[in-house]
């Protein structure tokens, strides 16, 4: 006898409630000025026939999934490579005019793991390749241009997207559109929106890069200063991941299998870097296992590096998030220990090293789909910087007073010794009576003196 678990339970009623929901996948558009949201329920089918891409075939009878959602949320598993979406749009033809429905372009999300996509039966464009090729690029967001002769004579427009699954890439219960923006509108409103998405992470990135050479400059300059090394070499790979996790990454010219690489890599070692970074910050000396879990990063990160594909990537990183897990729960209490016990940089970094710690974990349920925010840890690590801005205005401050102390020390050191320099000048050193050098120099001064009086 089999029993189904509670998850199972519960995601079996969701999926016989959507399907035997009505199934009316369409929208009705009646205004173009600002970006329509298709990220709604579209009909779709298990299998792959080329004549799903046309606007006559009837799918009346297709069930209905949400975009975006994993195949395996939706209770789609099994030994199956393609599916295809269907979203019928029509659009109010009194109140929009041709030349506004001949500027239309759709922006399509992150799709696991490459599709083709088709407007009015027109293929115009895609994400990566489908077999025989088999390319993966399953996290870019990409937007395509509708040709006129895509919208029929009744102002109907039938959006349809061709969806591959690698089986080497993913777990089996991935699949399909899962992240990012899925808009229909004017195509400029759709490229500003585009441009205005990237500038953050690349400013993030650009800004890391700077404090990452400052860091190490400051390094070179005093070589004790290990944190200014660590919190370096931290901000080169936080400002590395921030990029590669933008959509600037497709601008290179570099094969998708190593910007993931590149960006793994960068990921991977950026707990290592950061606990490094802790100890000399706190000026305290790790204990031997501690050591340890933070060197057993390298091991990831060389594994990713050295594969040869996609399978040891997709392997590796549920496994990395669990053992990250103690470091993102020990580290913030360690600093606030330290902080307790009156470590004053332990005091400046414990809201700082909390915060980035939240937003890694953050990160960790967004890659496991159980939440859908944004990446933060990019954001997080700014926490870091401003403290550690906090942290060398102290340093310089600490070591400018202690200079002025240590100057007004010598000042009265020199003196005292120039004190004492005269008084052995003019003393004998076995009676300590006055000797002929002191016996001139009153002499003189009482001349001086006698002169004085006798101009008055």
């Amino acid at each position: 006898m089999t029993v189904l678990s509670i998850p199972t339970f519960l995601r079996s009623i969701f999926v016989f409630a959507v399907l035997c929901a009505p199934s009316n996948a369409s929208l009705f558009v009646n205004s173009l000025s600002t970006p329509i949201d298709i990220a709604v329920d579209w009909k779709y089918q298990i299998g792959d026939q080329q004549q799903w891409a046309e606007p006559n075939f009837d799918d009346s009878d297709w069930p209905l999934i949400p975009v975006p959602m994993d195949w395996g949320k939706y209770g789609l598993e099994g030994e199956f490579d393609f599916v295809w979406y269907r979203l019928t749009v029509e659009f109010d033809q009194q109140r929009l005019s041709t030349n506004s429905l001949g500027r239309l372009s759709v922006t399509f999300g992150k799709t696991n793991s490459a599709y083709e996509i088709y407007a009015g039966g027109h293929l115009i464009g895609g994400v990566g390749k489908l077999p025989p090729l088999g390319e993966t690029r399953y996290d870019q967001i990409k937007t395509f241009v509708i040709p006129a002769a895509a919208i029929d004579t009744e102002g109907k427009l039938l959006l349809a997207v061709r969806v591959w699954r690698s089986p080497d890439l993913h777990r089996g219960d991935e699949g399909g559109p899962y992240d990012g923006d899925f808009l229909l509108g004017d195509s400029r409103q759709l490229e500003q929106a585009a441009l205005a998405s990237r500038i953050l992470p690349v400013t993030l990135g650009f800004i890391y890069l700077l404090i990452g050479l400052y860091h190490l400059f400051l390094f070179i300059g005093n070589r004790r200063a290990k944190e200014f090394l660590w919190l370096g070499l931290a901000s080169l790979a936080l400002s590395v991941y921030t990029v590669m996790l933008s959509q600037w990454k497709h601008e290179l010219a570099l094969d998708y299998l190593m910007i993931k690489r590149i960006e793994y890599v960068a990921l991977f070692l950026t707990p290592m870097l950061l606990m490094r970074f802790l100890w000399p910050l706190l000026e305290v000396k790790p204990p031997r296992v501690v050591r340890y879990y933070q060197h057993s990063f390298l091991l990831f990160t060389a594994a990713v590096f050295f594969e040869p594909g996609f399978k040891c990537i997709c392997v590796l990183i549920t496994p990395w998030q669990l053992w990250t897990l103690p470091a993102l729960i020990l580290c913030p209490l360690f600093v606030a220990y330290h902080a307790w016990r009156g470590n004053f940089e332990a005091k400046v970094v414990t809201l700082s090293t909390v915060f980035l710690c939240l937003t890694a974990l953050n990160d960790l349920l967004v890659d496991q789909r159980i939440l859908h925010t944004p990446r933060l840890i990019s954001i997080g690590f700014a926490g870091i910087i401003i403290s550690m801005a906090i942290s060398s205005a102290h340093r310089f401050t600490r070591a400018y007073s202690d200079m002025e102390k240590t100057v007004a020390r010598r000042t009265n050191e020199l003196r005292e010794a120039n004190a004492r320099l005269e008084a052995w000048a003019e003393h004998d050193p076995l009676t300590g009576l006055y000797n002929r050098r002191a016996f001139d120099r009153l002499a003189k001064l009482e001349a001086a003196l006698e002169g004085r009086q006798s101009n008055v």
